[in-house]
């Protein structure tokens, strides 16, 4: 046996021969060379160094939240995967939430789309312990039904009885007793944007996180924030130049994966202006560092608890704007 690769003293174990020789009764003979590696009597050699990891950590996800049935969104937007389904009020006198989220949740997974429901518990009796059996039961409950992911509360910036820190004692108490029966459901902290545009004061209808402080410590697999534009900011502005959104990833999230549970571009009469701020926000979520930590994206297109028909999209610009970004996405 012949090491055939050597470097200076130490032998390098790159490939090792073996030679084996057959005689023949006229004389003959025939000599068979065998190369392999590595011998059997010396290790493997260490694995080369994995290269890093790519920016896209884990999975992402994109959606579109539309008041047409979800076949016609599906027909429209072919490469939606999320839906937004909400529980509506704040629910209280603790009781079962199984009939309510099945009821938000079946059309999403009979069209095997993924939802991102929502639901809003009362503080005090939440605080008490007395949702928290409930809480356990339908956590329980996820484990039978197909995939989901869970907004507690969503938007708590704008609630008063969730200020001073209240949020995340909250939220984290209903994470907790969920998580005992079930770790797999995601659950989500979806910030309300306009609560932390900066320049507001104690009082104001944006001075709720005036002490980001009391918004830090929620314990929640994922952070989404809702925001819009061409209503309190300009129809031009995209993320990383939204104010509120640029202040709520410096005291929430950090360097963390973040996303958008609502995302809305308002306009009556500048569809084409509305259409190239959804595709340069499609171009930075592909290529800005930051941009790529995004892991989930639902656009907003319905008129909203406001009624305001300037959110939902034209289909000359914005409908294809919008199905090449959810398309590019989730691909």
């Amino acid at each position: 046996m012949n090491d055939l690769n050597k470097a200076g003293t130490e032998t390098v174990p790159v490939c090792y021969t073996s030679t084996h020789a057959t005689e023949f009764p006229d004389g003959s003979r025939v000599e068979t060379v065998v190369n392999y590696f590595p011998p059997p009597d010396r290790p493997l050699p260490p694995l080369p160094p994995e290269p890093p990891a790519p920016p896209l950590l884990g999975e992402r996800f994109a959606g579109v939240h539309d008041a047409r049935p979800l076949t016609a969104v599906k027909a429209v937007f072919p490469g939606t995967v999320l839906t937004r389904p909400f529980i509506g009020g704040v629910q209280s006198g603790p009781r079962s939430l199984i009939s309510k989220v099945e009821n938000a949740c079946r059309a999403s997974w009979d069209a095997n789309l993924l939802p991102t429901y929502s639901f809003k518990l009362n503080y005090d009796e939440v605080m008490a312990g007395r949702w928290a059996p409930f809480i356990r039961e339908l956590a329980d409950w996820h484990h039978d039904q197909p995939e989901a992911e869970l907004i507690i509360h969503h938007e708590p910036e704008n609630d008063p009885e969730l200020q001073g820190g209240r949020f995340v004692a909250y939220f984290n108490h209903i994470a907790e007793h969920f998580r005992v029966a079930n770790e797999q459901v995601p659950l989500i902290y979806a910030a309300m944007g306009y609560q932390w545009m900066p320049g507001s004061t104690n009082g104001t209808v944006k001075g709720f996180t005036s002490n980001p402080a009391h918004w830090q410590g929620v314990e929640a697999d994922r952070k989404v924030i809702d925001a819009y534009s061409g209503s309190s900011v300009p129809l031009d502005t995209i993320l990383p130049e939204h104010r509120g959104w640029q202040r709520w990833m410096e005291y929430v999230v950090g360097d963390d994966p973040w996303g958008c549970g609502e995302r809305g571009f308002i306009t009556d009469t500048n569809h084409a202006g509305r259409a190239a701020a959804i595709a340069r926000e499609k171009d930075w979520l592909l290529t800005d560092p930051v941009g790529l930590r995004c892991r989930r994206y639902i656009f907003w297109n319905t008129t909203g608890t406001e009624k305001n028909p300037a959110i939902v999209v034209d289909a000359k610009h914005g409908e294809p704007a919008v199905r090449d970004l959810i398309t590019v996405l989730n691909s």
